[in-house]
């Protein structure tokens, strides 16, 4: 009787120690898993900004507004009247 109750407590403990292994994996993958929710939402923050942004340049641009479309074609396109001088300046950081 007592080597059966020494080996249902050695059994027990192999299990405990097994399932301690398991849950310790678990939890690291969970923290992983986690750490990418995060990223894969602020990732997601970022693109709908963009998005949004998109949006509201398309519905100006359709309005179409000489002065936007001239201001857009100079800022982003780097395009200029025919005869203008542009002059660019670049601002350098100091280190």
């Amino acid at each position: 009787m007592h080597s059966t109750s020494a080996r249902i407590v050695l059994l027990l403990s192999i299990a405990a120690i097994v399932v301690s292994f398991m849950s310790n994996d678990n939890i690291f993958k969970r923290h992983e898993l986690e750490q990418e929710r995060t990223r894969l939402q602020e990732q997601l923050s970022r693109d709908s900004e963009e998005i949004h942004t998109i949006r509201d340049t398309l519905q100006l641009l359709k309005t179409n507004d000489k002065f936007l479309l001239e201001k857009l074609a100079r800022e982003k396109y780097n395009m200029s009247k025919e005869g203008e001088t542009v002059y660019k300046f670049v601002n350098k950081e100091k280190k």
